[in-house]
């Protein structure tokens, strides 16, 4: 999970400094949960989001959503160089 995290996170990176209007924004690069679960069937997508949860209460990621029902952004927090050791999921 925290592979594909980075990996999503490393693609909003390039896909934002490939942009004009974004090279002088200061914005994190997020991952987004709609696409790491994009194609994936609703078992599958649960465990994603569980997950999460618990990446997120190791304060491995930070996770934040708009509003209600809206798409879930995931940034790197303090412990994600350290999240393999600290959560085998």
């Amino acid at each position: 999970m925290i592979d594909m995290i980075e990996a999503n996170i490393e693609f909003d990176k390039r896909e934002k400094q490939g942009k004009e209007e974004n090279k002088n924004s200061e914005e994190e690069p997020c991952a987004s949960f709609a696409l790491l679960s994009k194609g994936k069937n609703k078992k599958r997508a649960a465990r994603q989001f569980y997950s999460l949860l618990v990446l997120r209460k190791n304060k491995i990621i930070e996770v934040s959503q708009e509003g209600h029902c809206a798409d879930v952004k995931i940034t790197k927090n303090e412990n994600f160089a350290n999240g393999r050791e600290m959560v085998k999921i």
